[in-house]
């Protein structure tokens, strides 16, 4: 990022076959992104041979995810020769009024462990949780920068299951949900999640390491720095994702729901 200190992170767009229709999403103002789409956030921004250690996605459902199951960072080296496994979180953005189903833990008798979310949830899944997202649930999630999934049951899609490898990493854990305040949400050895409720100017000030700015809603924000003499801006309408230099300082200033991640 030569002479800028922050920067718009596009998404990938990943098609899944069971992806729902709220990922229509802009980021800024200008590019929009059909339906049948996820979002995920995965720069290599750390240094020229260092892996970009969270990655970000917004999650729209249709139908039933997969249940899977993730190694932690042990599992991950021993089974996989990756660095790392997958801690993650969902903060709920959207489910039908009732409320939307996800799985959170093993099965017991004859079915999974399931629950009700709703808008503002949290639902943290630690390495060897079986989980699965609901139809209908808009979410974004924050991760570890690892994508070894095992499936467990594929609801009879035509896609591979991974029995053997899950029975290895699957624990009897169940997720635990909170519907948190505004503040700190997650602070764990991978990574720290601030959730903050914008309403008119704040000042934005890196503490020496890099963080991760995430708009969680459809109000306007902007975000705005000096760079030299010049002012820069970037502007956001839509659930995005801003990264931010180590030594950044500028303004953010709007109204919404917002996240920020460092590690």
């Amino acid at each position: 990022m030569a002479n800028c200190d922050a920067a718009l992170i596009i998404p990938n767009k990943i098609t899944k076959p069971w992806a729902g229709s709220d990922l229509g999403l802009g980021i800024g103002e200008s590019i929009e992104f059909g339906d049948n789409v996820t979002f995920s956030y995965n720069d290599r921004r750390s240094g020229p041979d260092e892996e970009f250690p969270v990655m970000s996605k917004f999650i729209s459902t249709s139908e039933w995810l997969s249940v899977q199951v993730h190694p932690n960072d042990e599992q991950a080296q021993r089974l996989e020769g990756l660095k790392r496994g997958k801690f993650e979180a969902w903060y709920i953005m959207k489910t039908p009024v009732e409320g939307g189903e996800i799985i959170c833990g093993p099965a017991i008798g004859d079915d999974y462990t399931r629950r009700t979310v709703k808008p503002g949830d949290v639902v943290f899944i630690e390495p060897g949780t079986v989980h699965a997202i609901g139809p209908n649930i808009l979410l974004w999630e924050i991760q570890q920068n690892c994508n070894i999934t095992y499936r467990i049951d594929d609801w009879g899609r035509d896609r591979r299951i991974h029995a053997e490898r899950a029975k290895l990493v699957m624990t009897d854990k169940v997720a635990k949900i909170e519907h948190p305040e505004h503040g700190t949400i997650i602070d764990n050895e991978h990574f720290k999640v601030t959730l903050l409720e914008l309403d008119g100017p704040v000042p934005i000030e890196c503490d020496g390491r890099p963080m991760i700015l995430t708009s969680l809603c459809r109000y306007h924000m902007w975000l705005s720095w000096e760079n030299g003499e010049i002012i820069e801006t970037i502007s956001m309408r839509n659930p995005s994702t801003i990264y931010l230099e180590k030594d950044f300082k500028g303004v953010l200033d709007g109204s919404g729901t917002y996240c920020i991640t460092t590690w």
